[in-house]
C-alpha cells in the first residue's frame, strides 16, 4: 500500500474494502449517465483510439487493431526512482532519474507557457526527442552491467521493453507523459479528474478516453467536453 510504504500508515483490509464499496455506489449516477450517452449514439466504438495505462500485460488485449496503446513515464521513473532509494549515491540510477526529469520539464515549460497542442508538439520534436535518445542510451548501458536481479535492472527491463508505447507521445500530441492524469489531477481545459462533487453536472461527450493503472486504488475516467 502506497501509505504505508510513503507514510507508514497501516489501514486494515475492512476500512479498504468499505472504501471501494462506498465508491461504487456513489459512481452509480456516473455510469448510468454514461451509458445513457453511449446507447443513445448510432453506433459504440471501443476497437479504436489511444490507450494509456501502465504496463500490465492485461492492456494489450483491450481494443482492436486500430487501439494505440501508450505507457506511462511516471511509473518508468517510479521504478528508477526506487533502485534510488536503496542506493542514495547510486551513480547509474540517479542521472537516469534526473534526465527522465528533464523530459516531464519539457512538458511543464509548455504548461506554464501556455503552448497549444500544436506548440507542444512542435516542442516536444525540439527538446524531448534528443532527451529520449540519451535516455536510452543510458537504460541500455546500465542494463548491460547491472545485476539481473537488481532494482535497476528490473527497471531497465521494464523501460526498455516498454519503449515504443513510452515514446508515442511524440506522434500524438494530445497524450501526457503520465497516466498521474488519472491518478491524481487533470491538468487544461476539456478534462476532469474524477471528483463526486462533479457528478452533479457530468456531462458525456460521443468522444471519451480512458487512462489506468493497475497500481493504483482509484478509479479516474478522462472525459473530453
Amino acid at each position: 500500500m502506497i501509505l504505508e510504504r510513503d507514510l507508514g500508515l497501516e489501514i486494515s483490509r475492512a476500512t479498504l474494502d468499505g472504501w471501494v464499496l462506498k465508491v461504487g455506489e456513489l459512481l452509480i449516477p456516473m455510469v448510468a449517465a454514461m451509458r445513457r450517452e453511449l446507447i443513445r449514439g448510432s453506433y459504440i466504438q471501443a476497437d479504436e483510439g489511444i490507450l494509456q495505462t501502465d504496463g500490465y500485460a492485461a492492456y494489450d488485449q483491450i481494443g482492436g487493431p486500430r487501439m494505440v496503446h501508450a505507457a506511462c513515464w511516471a511509473h518508468a521513473r517510479r521504478r528508477f526512482f526506487e533502485a534510488v532509494q536503496l542506493n542514495p549515491r547510486d551513480p547509474v540510477a540517479n542521472p537516469i532519474v534526473a534526465w527522465m526529469d528533464e523530459l516531464f520539464a519539457v512538458d511543464a515549460d509548455a504548461r506554464r507557457r501556455q503552448i497549444d497542442l500544436p506548440g507542444r508538439h512542435a516542442l516536444r520534436q525540439e527538446r524531448a526527442r534528443p532527451l529520449l535518445d540519451e535516455i536510452r542510451g543510458k537504460i541500455e548501458a546500465a542494463q548491460s552491467i547491472a545485476l539481473p536481479a537488481s532494482a535497476l535492472s528490473k527497471a531497465c527491463h521494464y523501460t526498455l521493453t516498454l519503449w515504443r508505447k513510452l515514446t508515442r507521445f511524440l506522434e500524438y500530441p494530445e497524450l501526457e507523459l503520465s497516466t498521474n492524469l488519472a491518478e491524481s489531477y487533470v491538468y487544461g481545459p476539456g478534462y476532469w479528474d474524477f471528483d463526486i462533487s462533479l457528478l452533479k453536472n457530468v456531462r458525456i461527450s460521443d468522444r471519451f478516453r480512458l487512462q489506468f493503472s493497475s497500481s493504483a486504488p482509484k478509479l479516474s475516467t478522462m472525459l473530453t467536453l
